[in-house]
């Protein structure tokens, strides 16, 4: 239920700490739900999907197309292992993510190329050449 002025348990603590723990939005998007910053630019010979996700190695991503879709994934598994005195401390922790993009028809599907160089996913998505020269029309005004 949804009111309009929330109660506060302490009235002296300032109201952030009550919109921090009360807020759901801190449980289901904040940290939880991080997708990386995507660019997708278009010229007239392909489209150029650039995906930022530094610390990640090209064994960690599967970028795939179904269905004029493309798909993309990653998924880094970390482990620490800290052996000291007379216990042993292990640590899990796990990054994924999936990206989905629709393709135009007009998308040359043979083509598409993928690399990951300086923490940057960049796809290239090239037209083909019945395409190439539907970039720009003018329409007359009647």
């Amino acid at each position: 239920m949804t009111t309009l002025v929330k109660p506060t348990l302490m009235p002296h603590v300032p109201s952030f700490f009550n919109d921090f723990f009360d807020d759901d939005t801190f449980l289901n998007k904040s940290w939880f739900n991080k997708l990386p910053a995507a660019n997708v630019i278009e010229n007239a010979t392909n489209f150029m999907v650039e995906l930022a996700i530094p610390g990640m190695n090209k064994k960690d991503f599967h970028v795939e197309i179904e269905n004029n879709m493309l798909l993309v994934s990653c998924k880094k598994e970390t482990e620490n292992l800290t052996t000291e005195n007379h216990y042993t401390r292990r640590e899990f922790g796990y990054n994924s993510f999936n990206r989905t993009f629709t393709i135009p028809d007009y998308v040359d599907m043979k083509h598409i190329e993928a690399k990951y160089l300086d923490g940057i996913l960049k796809i290239t998505l090239p037209k083909k050449e019945t395409a190439k020269n539907m970039m720009h029309k003018e329409i007359e005004i009647k």
